[in-house]
């Protein structure tokens, strides 16, 4: 495997990612909006919220946290809302980089097409390996830069909140740490390799993202579990989750480049 043309073709893949607006504003604003607009959206609320007219199911979780270190000689406002900064928005966090890899990936080979450039890279001496390596690499560079960048705002947002309220720094915690350097990573390599399996063969960005809800869907599972008590996101299950990723990415990852047919593209142009 030839490291400089995945480099090359790694650094043509970024450049022009950075000169498509309509791809990478998108991604900004989801950032943004996540890392800062959410939270401090929560952080005012919470002084608003009655506590005595919560639902159920949001009083379940919270008996349940109490069973972890949480901030003493806080008031139940306060705790609540480090509840929510703390555990309930974590899978959120999942969802960012699934969001902007779809975005990424989903260009890898539909936007080359679209924009009449695929013919010339699938003639170029990469080997079928080397092309969906860089091209994954290129998708997966931005994705992680994008969301821990936002995972920092959003620890500066919280740690604001903390010292103000609990005089103490409150984020990251170990299942924070365990999300950041392991299910991160390996959900948004595994996001990008489902799409490029999906983008080789579609006609349109449009159907190439689609398959982003295979993932999407167990996110948004996380999030309802999460607020309802039914499921919390220690340290130990991201552990667990966290090596299955990492199997699961090996796996489609050799699946993708086993079903990647460069002459049949070829003669499909």
């Amino acid at each position: 495997m030839n490291t400089h043309r995945i480099k090359a073709l790694v650094k043509k893949e970024l450049l022009e990612m950075m000169y498509d607006k309509s791809t990478l504003y998108p991604m900004l604003f989801i950032a943004v909006f996540f890392s800062v607009i959410l939270p401090n959206i929560l952080i005012i609320f919470s002084t608003k919220v009655d506590l005595v007219n919560l639902p159920s199911e949001f009083e379940k979780s919270i008996h349940q946290l109490n069973t972890l270190n949480l901030p003493v000689h806080a008031s139940p406002e306060h705790i609540l809302i480090y509840i929510v900064l703390m555990y309930f928005l974590m899978p959120l966090f999942l969802l960012m980089p699934v969001i902007i890899s779809n975005a990424s990936a989903s260009y890898s080979f539909v936007g080359e097409k679209e924009h009449k450039t695929l013919e010339g890279l699938l003639y170029t001496p990469l080997s079928d390996k080397e092309m969906l390596l860089g091209k994954v690499i290129a998708s997966f560079i931005p994705s992680i830069v994008i969301t821990y960048g936002a995972i920092v705002l959003y620890g500066i947002t919280v740690n604001l909140f903390g010292w103000k309220q609990f005089h103490q720094l409150i984020f990251p915690n170990g299942a924070w740490l365990s999300l950041i350097l392991l299910i991160i990573p390996s959900m948004t390599f595994l996001s990008i390799c489902l799409v490029m399996m999906v983008a080789n063969k579609a006609k349109s960005m449009k159907s190439a993202q689609s398959v982003a809800l295979f993932l999407v869907v167990p996110i948004i599972g996380l999030i309802i579990s999460q607020a309802s008590g039914i499921m919390l996101l220690g340290y130990q299950i991201i552990l667990i989750a966290g090596f299955v990723l990492i199997i699961l990415d090996i796996i489609i990852f050799l699946l993708l480049v086993k079903s990647f047919n460069r002459d049949k593209m070829v003669s499909k142009l």
